[in-house]
């Protein structure tokens, strides 16, 4: 059986098993399916990661279209891109940013936040991130972008 993990930071206002229940019914990219936890993981900022490729391609999610990364971005969840088992679905992080913003028209800014979204919520130190957030920040005042 393949090992899962996930982190959670309940802060107390939901139970466990609720949680629980909701995550392991809808995961990240399906809880769209319920209002009670979109509230919960936007008030709570508790990073998404999606993997929109692999999404498509275990049709998880029948078309780009109805892959719901524009909505979560809208309402302002804390979503990060990831490429899943690169070797599984010949797909790199690159192939996700590309998809994303030819397929689904998310914007230079978008994909910014993505990648700030993704450092903010990585395991490192704070000192680390400063570091990366400057080299972000640099990346994307550049004028070819």
């Amino acid at each position: 059986m393949p090992k899962i993990e996930f982190h959670l930071h309940l802060e107390g206002a939901f139970t466990f098993d609720f949680l629980f229940n909701l995550i392991e019914k809808y995961g990240g990219d399906r809880s769209v399916e319920s209002p009670e936890l979109v509230i919960y993981l936007k008030d709570h900022q508790v990073p998404l990661e999606i993997c929109v490729i692999s999404n498509l391609k275990t049709k998880i999610f029948p078309s780009a279209h109805t892959h719901p990364i524009k909505y979560f971005l809208d309402n302002q969840l804390k979503v990060t891109v990831n490429s899943d088992d690169p070797a599984m679905f010949d797909v790199t992080i690159t192939d996700e940013f590309l998809h994303l913003y030819e397929k689904l028209g998310v914007s230079h800014n978008e994909i910014k936040l993505l990648t700030t979204n993704a450092l903010e919520s990585a395991f490192i130190s704070k000192e680390v991130k400063k570091e990366l957030k400057q080299n972000i920040d640099l990346f994307w005042i550049e004028p070819n972008n």
